[in-house]
């Protein structure tokens, strides 16, 4: 007899195992704790490149394994500028924003939040990714969704209800942003927001709960990248941001992560899925379907942009506040009654290239 109990016990080791132990286990440079080092006195050299991280993690500067798994129990926010160059880190305390950019003018910066299945080494290998694909400064919120002590249900589980815990910390460092901006009119070039996947849930609460106290522009631009946070009833509050001059939901139905925690949540749709009526009036959406298979970081891995070369010149246009022609009908296929963006790739419908399926 067919246990569905069972069944979904043996899916959910599947997934956990295959989809989701492999976020936090993805290493694409050596960011591991050998290479990095706190030095308070540390000078950056011409050949640095720098990342800002604001994080809630318990921070022990006396050790050397100095950032934790879990959140301060005061909650505060922590600032450090993280020079790299190659493959070694440097991390430089420092007591506010004003200390981070001090002196910096006509920065190209995007602020970024991650997901599920990040300790502080995964983060960091993340922006150091995102630096380098895209050359901006990255501004990292830095929050605990790993554990390795607890089983990965248990950490997804967590991560959901601190998602709400930790959305009015998340609101002060927007705010936070906000008043250094205004008070220092020169430092940005542009400055962009992305958030990803299961990040999403961070502004969602903030949102719902009124911790975003920011009604003015922030950012030119704000994309919710393959967003883990369920789509019905989206619009309520997505149409109550107005921190940014352009709104931006990307989406892959054939995401195989937001496949899997649809199943997870009890078979509600994923946002960055499947993208359903009523649609958020502020918002494009962006979908990807046409050109994607499974993938979920199609932002920001290397394998998926070089093969893709257009999803990263796409990428590059949003992040600076732009958008590119979208009447290019070898590019884009419009849907106006859904205010959508489907991405189109003629040279690989031409070779047969192009799944049309509905994906896993």
């Amino acid at each position: 007899m067919f246990n569905v109990k069972h069944f979904y016990s043996i899916f959910l080791i599947f997934f956990f195992s295959t989809v989701v132990f492999s976020q936090h286990n993805a290493y694409f440079f050596k960011s591991d704790w050998k290479n990095i080092e706190l030095d308070k006195t540390y000078i950056p050299t011409a050949s640095d490149t720098c990342i800002t991280f604001a994080s809630v993690r318990s921070c022990d500067e006396t050790e050397k394994i100095f950032m934790g798994y879990d959140c301060d129990k005061n909650v505060t926010i922590k600032y450090f500028n993280i020079y790299f160059s190659g493959d070694k880190w440097v991390c430089v305390p420092k007591k506010d924003l004003e200390e981070c950019f001090s002196g910096e003018t006509d920065v190209r910066a995007t602020t970024f939040v991650e997901g599920f299945g990040r300790t502080f080494l995964t983060a960091l290998d993340r922006a150091t990714m995102f630096s380098r694909q895209y050359g901006h400064r990255i501004i990292m919120f830095d929050w605990p969704t790993y554990r390795p002590n607890l089983k990965n249900g248990k950490n997804y589980r967590l991560t959901v209800k601190e998602s709400s815990t930790l959305s009015p910390y998340f609101a002060q460092f927007i705010n936070e942003l906000y008043l250094y901006k205004n008070d220092h009119p020169n430092t940005f070039k542009s400055i962009s927001l992305l958030m990803h996947s299961m990040g999403n849930l961070l502004m969602m609460h903030a949102v719902k709960q009124d911790h975003l106290k920011v009604k003015d522009t922030l950012f030119c631009s704000y994309i919710m990248t393959s967003s883990c946070v369920p789509q019905k009833n989206h619009k309520e509050w997505v149409e109550k941001i107005n921190i940014q001059k352009k709104l931006y939901i990307t989406s892959n139905n054939r995401d195989r992560t937001l496949n899997g925690a649809k199943l997870i949540s009890g078979f509600k749709r994923q946002l960055g899925e499947r993208p359903k009526k009523p649609f958020a009036s502020n918002a494009l959406y962006l979908n990807f379907n046409l050109v994607l298979d499974r993938e979920h970081n199609y932002f920001l891995y290397p394998s998926v942009l070089r093969r893709k070369p257009y999803i990263k010149d796409l990428f590059k246009l949003l992040l600076i506040g732009q958008e590119p022609d979208f009447n290019d009908e070898n590019r884009y296929i419009k849907k106006p009654k859904h205010n959508t963006i489907e991405l189109f790739d003629l040279e690989e419908a031409q070779k047969g290239g192009i799944s049309l399926g509905v994906g896993m």
